[in-house]
Protein backbone atom coordinates (compact mmCIF):
# COMPACT_ATOMS: atom_id res chain seq x y z
CA UNK A 1 0.00 0.00 0.00
CA UNK A 2 1.17 3.54 -0.99
CA UNK A 3 1.46 6.00 2.05
CA UNK A 4 0.25 9.35 1.94
CA UNK A 5 1.56 12.19 3.50
CA UNK A 6 -0.26 14.39 6.54
CA UNK A 7 -0.41 17.38 4.23
CA UNK A 8 -2.68 14.62 1.98
CA UNK A 9 -4.66 13.54 3.93
CA UNK A 10 -5.87 16.59 5.07
CA UNK A 11 -6.25 18.06 1.76
CA UNK A 12 -8.57 15.35 0.98
CA UNK A 13 -10.24 16.22 3.81
CA UNK A 14 -10.82 19.49 3.67
CA UNK A 15 -8.77 20.53 6.87
CA UNK A 16 -7.16 23.61 6.52
CA UNK A 17 -3.30 23.61 6.73
CA UNK A 18 -0.26 25.79 7.96
CA UNK A 19 1.05 25.46 4.33
CA UNK A 20 0.19 24.09 1.12
CA UNK A 21 0.04 20.14 1.45
CA UNK A 22 0.52 20.59 5.46
CA UNK A 23 -2.55 19.99 7.59
CA UNK A 24 -2.71 21.40 11.29
CA UNK A 25 -3.77 18.95 13.31
CA UNK A 26 -2.88 18.94 17.27
CA UNK A 27 -1.09 15.98 18.17
CA UNK A 28 -2.60 14.93 20.97
CA UNK A 29 -6.11 14.57 18.20
CA UNK A 30 -3.93 12.11 15.58
CA UNK A 31 -2.66 9.37 16.98
CA UNK A 32 1.24 7.81 16.11
CA UNK A 33 1.33 5.59 12.98
CA UNK A 34 4.15 3.05 13.75
CA UNK A 35 6.92 3.81 10.92
CA UNK A 36 9.98 2.22 9.93
CA UNK A 37 13.28 2.40 11.40
CA UNK A 38 14.84 5.30 11.17
CA UNK A 39 11.74 7.30 10.35
CA UNK A 40 9.70 9.13 12.43
CA UNK A 41 6.31 7.95 13.18
CA UNK A 42 3.63 9.18 10.85
CA UNK A 43 0.32 10.89 12.64
CA UNK A 44 -2.64 10.21 10.69
CA UNK A 45 -5.49 13.06 11.28
CA UNK A 46 -8.50 12.24 13.53
CA UNK A 47 -11.79 12.03 11.88
CA UNK A 48 -13.36 14.06 15.09
CA UNK A 49 -12.59 18.03 15.67
CA UNK A 50 -10.78 18.80 18.08
CA UNK A 51 -12.69 20.96 21.18
CA UNK A 52 -13.72 24.28 19.62
CA UNK A 53 -12.52 23.36 16.57
CA UNK A 54 -15.82 23.34 13.58
CA UNK A 55 -16.11 21.05 10.61
CA UNK A 56 -15.48 22.17 7.00
CA UNK A 57 -18.21 22.83 4.98
CA UNK A 58 -17.19 20.28 2.05
CA UNK A 59 -16.69 17.53 4.63
CA UNK A 60 -19.18 17.42 7.11
CA UNK A 61 -18.23 15.62 10.42
CA UNK A 62 -19.25 11.88 11.42
CA UNK A 63 -22.05 11.57 13.97
CA UNK A 64 -20.09 11.01 17.47
CA UNK A 65 -20.94 7.73 19.32
CA UNK A 66 -24.60 7.14 20.61
CA UNK A 67 -25.91 9.52 17.35
CA UNK A 68 -27.72 8.46 14.29
CA UNK A 69 -25.41 8.25 11.60
CA UNK A 70 -25.85 10.67 8.57
CA UNK A 71 -27.74 9.12 5.33
CA UNK A 72 -29.61 6.61 7.82
CA UNK A 73 -34.04 6.89 7.13
CA UNK A 74 -35.29 8.21 9.96
CA UNK A 75 -38.02 6.61 11.98
CA UNK A 76 -40.78 8.45 10.31
CA UNK A 77 -39.87 6.79 6.69
CA UNK A 78 -38.90 3.66 7.53
CA UNK A 79 -39.89 0.59 5.16
CA UNK A 80 -39.89 3.57 2.81
CA UNK A 81 -43.22 5.59 3.57
CA UNK A 82 -43.88 8.04 5.45
CA UNK A 83 -45.26 7.53 9.16
CA UNK A 84 -49.20 8.28 8.76
CA UNK A 85 -49.30 8.29 4.82
CA UNK A 86 -51.36 6.23 3.17
CA UNK A 87 -49.76 5.54 -0.37
CA UNK A 88 -52.51 4.49 -3.01
CA UNK A 89 -52.40 1.57 -4.27
CA UNK A 90 -51.45 2.90 -8.43
CA UNK A 91 -52.55 0.22 -10.96
CA UNK A 92 -54.32 -2.00 -8.58
CA UNK A 93 -58.28 -1.14 -8.79
CA UNK A 94 -60.01 -2.45 -5.89
CA UNK A 95 -62.36 -5.22 -6.07
CA UNK A 96 -65.27 -3.30 -4.37
CA UNK A 97 -66.22 0.15 -4.12
CA UNK A 98 -63.74 2.33 -1.89
CA UNK A 99 -64.76 5.01 0.55
CA UNK A 100 -66.19 7.84 -0.83
CA UNK A 101 -64.08 10.32 -2.41
CA UNK A 102 -60.59 7.95 -2.03
CA UNK A 103 -57.37 7.51 -4.12
CA UNK A 104 -58.01 3.38 -4.18
CA UNK A 105 -61.60 3.79 -4.97
CA UNK A 106 -62.82 1.37 -7.79
CA UNK A 107 -62.95 2.27 -11.37
CA UNK A 108 -66.30 2.62 -12.97
CA UNK A 109 -66.70 1.49 -16.19
CA UNK A 110 -66.69 4.08 -19.20
CA UNK A 111 -69.39 3.39 -22.10
CA UNK A 112 -68.01 2.99 -25.31
CA UNK A 113 -69.00 6.01 -27.90
CA UNK A 114 -71.08 8.74 -27.39
CA UNK A 115 -74.18 8.41 -25.08
CA UNK A 116 -77.68 7.81 -26.43
CA UNK A 117 -79.56 11.15 -25.61
CA UNK A 118 -83.93 10.40 -25.44
CA UNK A 119 -85.64 11.90 -28.33
CA UNK A 120 -87.75 14.73 -28.55
CA UNK A 121 -91.62 13.05 -27.74
CA UNK A 122 -93.05 15.96 -29.86
CA UNK A 123 -90.88 15.23 -32.95
CA UNK A 124 -93.05 12.79 -35.56
CA UNK A 125 -91.46 9.37 -36.23
CA UNK A 126 -90.46 8.09 -39.46
CA UNK A 127 -93.37 5.71 -39.63
CA UNK A 128 -95.88 8.11 -38.78
CA UNK A 129 -94.91 10.80 -41.49
CA UNK A 130 -94.45 7.69 -44.36
CA UNK A 131 -98.27 6.34 -43.23
CA UNK A 132 -99.37 10.21 -43.70
CA UNK A 133 -97.90 10.07 -46.96
CA UNK A 134 -99.24 7.48 -48.04
CA UNK A 135 -102.41 8.39 -47.29
CA UNK A 136 -101.89 11.75 -49.07
CA UNK A 137 -100.66 10.23 -52.51
CA UNK A 138 -103.68 7.66 -52.27
CA UNK A 139 -106.18 10.61 -51.99
CA UNK A 140 -104.28 12.58 -54.74
CA UNK A 141 -104.21 9.67 -57.15
CA UNK A 142 -107.65 8.91 -56.75
CA UNK A 143 -108.77 12.37 -57.10
CA UNK A 144 -106.92 12.59 -60.26
CA UNK A 145 -108.58 9.21 -61.58
CA UNK A 146 -111.96 11.20 -61.22
CA UNK A 147 -110.87 13.88 -63.19
CA UNK A 148 -109.96 11.80 -66.11
CA UNK A 149 -112.21 9.17 -65.50
CA UNK A 150 -113.27 9.00 -69.21
CA UNK A 151 -109.56 8.36 -69.91
CA UNK A 152 -108.74 6.15 -67.75
CA UNK A 153 -111.68 4.40 -68.39
CA UNK A 154 -110.63 3.34 -71.67
CA UNK A 155 -107.31 3.14 -70.63
CA UNK A 156 -108.50 0.14 -68.15
CA UNK A 157 -110.17 -1.30 -71.16
CA UNK A 158 -107.19 -1.23 -73.18
CA UNK A 159 -105.57 -3.29 -70.23
CA UNK A 160 -108.18 -5.95 -69.75
CA UNK A 161 -108.05 -6.55 -73.38
CA UNK A 162 -104.15 -7.19 -73.17
CA UNK A 163 -104.44 -9.55 -70.52
CA UNK A 164 -107.30 -11.35 -72.54
CA UNK A 165 -104.85 -12.02 -75.61
CA UNK A 166 -102.12 -13.11 -73.42
CA UNK A 167 -104.67 -15.55 -72.24
CA UNK A 168 -105.28 -16.87 -76.23
CA UNK A 169 -101.47 -17.40 -76.55
CA UNK A 170 -98.03 -15.86 -75.61
CA UNK A 171 -97.59 -14.45 -79.53
CA UNK A 172 -101.38 -12.75 -79.22
CA UNK A 173 -99.98 -11.24 -75.82
CA UNK A 174 -96.84 -9.91 -77.35
CA UNK A 175 -98.61 -8.51 -80.13
CA UNK A 176 -101.38 -6.42 -77.78
CA UNK A 177 -98.87 -5.39 -75.36
CA UNK A 178 -96.67 -3.86 -78.54
CA UNK A 179 -99.99 -2.05 -79.36
CA UNK A 180 -100.68 -1.09 -76.48
CA UNK A 181 -97.62 0.46 -75.77
CA UNK A 182 -97.43 2.28 -79.37
CA UNK A 183 -100.88 3.91 -79.50
CA UNK A 184 -100.94 7.39 -79.06
CA UNK A 185 -104.33 7.20 -76.88
CA UNK A 186 -102.02 5.18 -74.42
CA UNK A 187 -99.13 7.99 -74.23
CA UNK A 188 -101.56 10.76 -74.32
CA UNK A 189 -103.91 9.38 -70.98
CA UNK A 190 -100.76 8.66 -69.71
CA UNK A 191 -99.40 12.29 -69.89
CA UNK A 192 -102.70 13.67 -68.82
CA UNK A 193 -103.08 11.63 -66.01
CA UNK A 194 -99.42 12.36 -64.79
CA UNK A 195 -100.03 16.31 -65.05
CA UNK A 196 -103.05 15.82 -63.16
CA UNK A 197 -101.02 14.22 -60.45
CA UNK A 198 -98.58 16.58 -59.98
CA UNK A 199 -100.45 19.72 -60.23
CA UNK A 200 -102.80 18.37 -58.13
CA UNK A 201 -100.09 17.59 -55.44
CA UNK A 202 -98.59 21.18 -55.81
CA UNK A 203 -101.86 22.69 -54.41
CA UNK A 204 -102.91 19.88 -51.91
CA UNK A 205 -99.37 20.04 -50.43
CA UNK A 206 -98.89 23.60 -50.67
CA UNK A 207 -102.26 25.33 -49.88
CA UNK A 208 -103.40 22.77 -46.76
CA UNK A 209 -100.01 22.81 -45.29
CA UNK A 210 -100.26 26.78 -45.29
CA UNK A 211 -103.33 27.39 -44.23
CA UNK A 212 -103.67 24.70 -41.79
CA UNK A 213 -100.18 23.39 -40.92
CA UNK A 214 -101.26 19.77 -42.10
CA UNK A 215 -102.89 17.44 -45.03
CA UNK A 216 -105.35 15.39 -44.96
CA UNK A 217 -103.05 12.36 -44.07
CA UNK A 218 -101.05 14.38 -41.79
CA UNK A 219 -104.20 15.08 -39.73
CA UNK A 220 -105.50 11.25 -39.93
CA UNK A 221 -102.41 10.49 -38.09
CA UNK A 222 -101.73 13.50 -35.93
CA UNK A 223 -99.00 15.48 -37.21
CA UNK A 224 -98.60 19.18 -38.47
CA UNK A 225 -96.02 21.21 -39.96
CA UNK A 226 -94.26 23.85 -38.67
CA UNK A 227 -91.48 26.10 -38.36
CA UNK A 228 -88.11 24.89 -37.23
CA UNK A 229 -86.74 27.96 -35.87
CA UNK A 230 -89.99 28.56 -32.89
CA UNK A 231 -92.23 25.89 -33.73
CA UNK A 232 -94.68 28.33 -34.71
CA UNK A 233 -97.17 27.49 -38.19
CA UNK A 234 -94.65 27.68 -41.63
CA UNK A 235 -95.73 29.91 -43.97
CA UNK A 236 -96.66 30.25 -47.71
CA UNK A 237 -92.83 30.59 -48.80
CA UNK A 238 -91.37 28.32 -46.52
CA UNK A 239 -94.57 25.58 -47.38
CA UNK A 240 -93.99 26.46 -51.10
CA UNK A 241 -90.40 25.68 -51.28
CA UNK A 242 -90.86 22.69 -49.34
CA UNK A 243 -93.46 21.11 -51.60
CA UNK A 244 -91.52 21.97 -54.80
CA UNK A 245 -88.08 20.63 -53.35
CA UNK A 246 -90.47 17.35 -52.01
CA UNK A 247 -91.93 16.85 -56.13
CA UNK A 248 -88.89 17.48 -58.05
CA UNK A 249 -87.85 13.63 -57.94
CA UNK A 250 -91.22 12.09 -58.90
CA UNK A 251 -91.19 14.63 -61.28
CA UNK A 252 -88.06 14.16 -62.85
CA UNK A 253 -87.84 10.42 -62.90
CA UNK A 254 -92.11 10.47 -64.39
CA UNK A 255 -91.46 13.12 -67.32
CA UNK A 256 -87.84 12.70 -68.11
CA UNK A 257 -88.08 9.53 -70.19
CA UNK A 258 -89.83 11.79 -72.92
CA UNK A 259 -86.63 13.72 -73.08
CA UNK A 260 -84.36 11.39 -75.69
CA UNK A 261 -81.18 9.93 -74.36
CA UNK A 262 -80.55 12.33 -71.67
CA UNK A 263 -83.67 12.02 -70.21
CA UNK A 264 -82.69 8.52 -69.08
CA UNK A 265 -79.76 10.07 -67.01
CA UNK A 266 -82.19 12.49 -65.54
CA UNK A 267 -84.71 10.37 -65.10
CA UNK A 268 -82.26 8.15 -62.77
CA UNK A 269 -81.49 11.51 -61.60
CA UNK A 270 -84.79 12.13 -59.82
CA UNK A 271 -85.35 8.39 -59.08
CA UNK A 272 -82.13 8.49 -56.60
CA UNK A 273 -82.82 11.87 -55.35
CA UNK A 274 -86.44 10.86 -53.96
CA UNK A 275 -85.16 7.84 -52.61
CA UNK A 276 -82.34 9.69 -50.81
CA UNK A 277 -85.08 12.49 -49.45
CA UNK A 278 -86.79 9.41 -48.20
CA UNK A 279 -83.38 7.72 -46.38
CA UNK A 280 -82.57 11.49 -44.62
CA UNK A 281 -85.97 11.34 -43.27
CA UNK A 282 -85.64 7.61 -41.72
CA UNK A 283 -81.99 8.22 -40.70
CA UNK A 284 -82.04 11.78 -39.27
CA UNK A 285 -82.43 12.16 -35.53
CA UNK A 286 -85.36 15.13 -35.68
CA UNK A 287 -86.79 13.05 -38.50
CA UNK A 288 -86.00 16.29 -41.13
CA UNK A 289 -86.08 14.77 -44.95
CA UNK A 290 -83.72 16.83 -47.26
CA UNK A 291 -87.30 19.01 -48.42
CA UNK A 292 -87.21 20.04 -44.52
CA UNK A 293 -83.97 21.40 -44.38
CA UNK A 294 -84.03 23.08 -47.66
CA UNK A 295 -87.35 25.00 -46.41
CA UNK A 296 -86.77 24.84 -42.66
CA UNK A 297 -89.36 23.31 -41.19
CA UNK A 298 -90.37 20.57 -38.95
CA UNK A 299 -92.97 17.82 -38.29
CA UNK A 300 -94.35 17.38 -35.25
CA UNK A 301 -96.63 15.51 -33.54
CA UNK A 302 -100.32 17.50 -32.09
CA UNK A 303 -100.08 18.53 -28.53
CA UNK A 304 -102.90 15.68 -27.69
CA UNK A 305 -100.44 13.29 -29.13
CA UNK A 306 -97.25 13.85 -27.94
CA UNK A 307 -98.65 13.70 -24.08
CA UNK A 308 -100.96 11.17 -24.77
CA UNK A 309 -98.06 8.74 -26.83
CA UNK A 310 -94.45 8.37 -25.59
CA UNK A 311 -91.58 7.71 -28.55
CA UNK A 312 -89.69 4.64 -28.91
Amino acid sequence: MTSRSPGEDASLAGLPGTDAGTASVPAEAAPAAPAGPGQEPLRWPSPYPADGQAAPEAYPAPARPGQPKYGSPSTAFRGGRQAGFRQPGYGRPRSGPGPSGGLGQARQPVPQGRAVQPRDPSLASGWERLLAMTVDWMLILGASFLVLYSQMERLVQQVQAVSRADEVSQAAGQAAVTHFLRDPSTASAYLSYSLVVYGLAIAYFWILQATGGATLGKLLVGLRVVSFMDRTRAGIRATGLRTMVFLVGPVAFTFATRLGPAGGIISLAGAAFWIADCAVLLSDPERRALHDRVAGTLVVRTARRSRSRPDY
